[in-house]
């Protein structure tokens, strides 16, 4: 066993399974205009909107539930779904959640762009769109989650207007079930995480 390994081996040991994130959020008063887009985007409200889905991971990843406080948005090129966002209100996450979350917000729990689409700003675009929508169904402010190493969603966030708030760790000490979380909070112009 190299060093790599047992140092790895042992950090699982004592901090279990991790998850750290970046915490990204705005305030659906201010989404920002979305450059023009030639594709199509708009709702996804029946199983029959995927048809045009290639990759089957996104598929089998959406679900729809009208009025379950769930929501999905996505991006057509074509006939081809090539990005799609599901977004949650706090009802649906109940306690779930990994960020607490008031009345009137949401979390966008994914945003998944079909490998053959990526690196073309849809994702940005599609994040915006269904930001203004979820404000027009009114809800006041949205979150995001984005896992720590994922540069790509960091890009798509930062190009959407979302602001940082926060670096969320959840640990699980000593093979505990129980997380115990670590909230490093960034202060903004407009708002501090600490007010969320």
């Amino acid at each position: 066993m190299s060093v790599r390994d047992l140092l790895r081996t042992v950090a699982h040991w004592l901090f279990g399974d991790y998850r750290f994130y970046h915490i990204r959020g705005i305030d659906l008063a201010a989404v920002p205009e979305s450059p023009p887009w030639d594709g199509r985007i708009g709702p996804i409200t029946d199983l029959a909107d995927l048809a045009g889905a290639k990759d089957r991971t996104i598929r089998a990843r959406i679900s729809v539930d009208r009025g379950c406080g769930r929501y999905a948005f996505g991006a057509w090129v074509g006939d081809k779904l090539a990005s799609f966002v599901i977004l949650v209100s706090k009802k649906a996450l109940g306690l779930k959640s990994v960020w607490p979350l008031e009345d009137g917000e949401a979390m966008l729990a994914q945003v998944t762009t079909e490998e053959t689409f990526r690196g073309r700003g849809i994702a940005p675009i599609l994040i915006n769109y269904a930001a203004r929508k979820m404000g027009e169904l009114g809800f006041r402010r949205l979150y995001a989650t984005i896992w720590h190493s994922s540069a790509a969603s960091v890009r798509a966030f930062d190009k959407a207007g979302w602001q940082r708030f926060a670096f969320l760790m959840v640990v699980y000490p000593f093979g505990t079930k129980r997380p115990i979380r670590f909230v490093w909070r960034r202060t903004t112009k407009q708002r501090t995480a600490a007010q969320i």
